[in-house]
């Protein structure tokens, strides 16, 4: 059977139909999934979680401190909860400028990022900030936590997160990340 698309008196902008031979026409779907949901949307895509073991050749010689697993699984948790409520800043460029223009908060860095020059200045200016920080192992994990489809390289949990009804696991997790400093 040959098909071809038609487009309507609007040119082609609403939706184009797909017409067959028999003069059927279909409609084009596209799936979509939600990622505000609460479900994490990578979940049978990306299997690294915190759990397994490291593989020490994939994370980036600048990954220190690098969260054990039961501070990775509390952070984690502050992330899946302050990303419902809109109180994180995702990506390098939106990280840099929130810091940048002052906001506090937590910082946490996916240890695996590839060329490690990208977030290479990041901590420094976490510390110039007096912002605790601490690295992740896979960026894939980081984003999932986020309740995003991509890989997410930095993360910024804002301040306003303190003030929220999950304020105690905010303050713990600060005090985990500050704790990773000491040692």
């Amino acid at each position: 059977k040959r098909k071809k698309s038609l487009e309507g008196e609007d040119g082609g902008r609403e939706k184009k139909k797909r017409v067959s031979e028999g003069g059927e026409e279909k409609k084009k779907k596209k799936s979509k999934k939600s990622v505000g949901s609460g479900e994490t949307p990578v979940k049978g895509v990306v299997d690294r979680t915190p759990s397994k073991p490291v593989d020490p050749s994939l994370l980036s010689p600048i990954a220190v401190p690098l969260a054990d697993v039961e501070v990775v699984d509390k952070v984690f948790e502050l992330i899946k909860k302050a990303a419902k409520g809109k109180l994180i800043r995702r990506g390098i460029r939106e990280v840099a400028k929130a810091i940048r223009k002052g906001q506090k908060g937590i910082c946490i860095f996916a240890g695996d990022v590839f060329p490690v020059d990208v977030v290479a200045h990041l901590p420094l200016t976490c510390e110039e900030a007096s912002i605790p920080y601490c690295f992740v192992p896979y960026k894939e994990s980081l984003g999932n936590a986020a309740l995003t489809k991509r890989p997410t390289s930095v993360l910024l949990v804002t301040e306003a997160a303190a003030k929220t009804d999950y304020a105690e696991e905010y303050k713990s997790c600060r005090k985990s990340i500050k704790e990773l400093h000491q040692d």
